[in-house]
């Protein structure tokens, strides 16, 4: 699972108070062997560690690499996993202190794990991440020192990159990730034309900007999950989900997905996403003719004429 849970007290949207125990509950529904969230401050890691009671998690803030500022940390089911090697790294021209990149806003950071299965199986690394949202060359710089990180740490083997790009799949920045890695969204035979980000508007999403990239595992299933689990957005972004095989070895869930899940779609094999003609019938009507390509399109154009906000490192 990447789930960018939005800081703790968005101004007029719901308070993390309000949303915590709906997260709780689609936690529990989905029972993901791993995570990677976004944008959680500590007192936020804290209360998910007390809801995902089964798993251990690794990660700091991006500020100094502990406490301070918003953590991106990879949590995982301890009775599946056990922790190898772990660490974080800055997207920035000096990745190995805290530090700003390039022409970004905030600090950004990669957090990283090697886990080993506890059956046997080969071991699974694992990079969350979220990229600045006003900086483009620190976006690209960021998809390469990513890339160039993963070849260093896990040059070969299983990889998954979980995390909020602040870029669509058609965005240049991300050509580094894209030739590398298999975006599961669109590797998976099944997935959906769901669009990750909401910004509290609507249930459909507006488009993609949250990956999940694989290496050497075989993708099973994509899903956006768009319920509210009691509220009406557990985020401004939509968790998405996927399952993965590795080997022989059991599937790791990145999350699990049920047969009835809502705007489950077969899937194409090509990076602009599912087939046109497959039935849809449960989108917006509005989107209904649309393929992905018109809706990466379209989330590129509208990612140019959003406002964006002008301050600070809550975004």
């Amino acid at each position: 699972m990447s789930f960018n849970v939005l800081h703790a007290e968005p101004p007029g949207e719901s308070p993390w108070s309000a949303r915590l125990p709906a997260i709780g509950r689609m936690l529990r529904d989905k029972e993901p062997d791993i995570i990677g969230f976004q944008e959680t401050l500590a007192h936020q890691v804290e209360d998910l560690a007390e809801v995902l009671v089964a798993y251990d998690w690794v990660g700091g803030g991006r500020e100094d690499g502990s406490s301070s500022g918003e953590f991106g940390p990879i949590f995982f089911r301890a009775d599946r996993f056990e922790l190898e090697r772990e660490g974080i790294f800055w997207l920035s021209e000096t990745p190995d202190m805290p530090s700003v990149g390039w022409d970004a806003t905030c600090h950004r950071i990669v957090t990283w794990a090697e886990l080993a299965p506890r059956n046997e199986g080969e071991s699974v690394t694992v990079f969350n991440t979220h990229f600045d949202h006003l900086g483009g060359t620190a976006r690209a710089q960021s998809a390469r020192l990513l890339v160039q990180r993963i070849d260093e740490y896990s040059p070969s083997g299983p990889v998954v990159v979980t995390g909020d790009f602040n870029a669509v799949a058609l965005d240049s920045a991300l050509d580094p990730l894209f030739d590398e890695l298999d975006d599961v969204r669109t590797s998976a035979p099944v997935s959906d034309l769901i669009g990750s980000l909401n910004s509290w508007r609507t249930k459909y999403g507006l488009y993609n900007i949250d990956f999940i990239f694989a290496r050497e595992a075989e993708p099973a299933r994509f899903e956006t999950v768009n319920g509210g689990y009691g509220v009406d957005f557990l985020s401004d972004h939509f968790p998405i989900v996927a399952t993965l095989y590795v080997d022989e070895s059991p599937p790791i869930d990145l999350a699990t997905t049920g047969d009835d899940s809502p705007g489950l779609v077969e899937s194409s094999d090509e990076r602009h996403g599912p087939d046109s003609d497959t039935d849809h019938d449960d989108r917006d009507p509005d989107q209904a003719s649309q393929t992905y390509a018109d809706v990466e399109a379209a989330g590129s154009e509208q990612r140019r004429e959003d406002p964006q906000p002008a301050t600070a490192c809550q975004e």
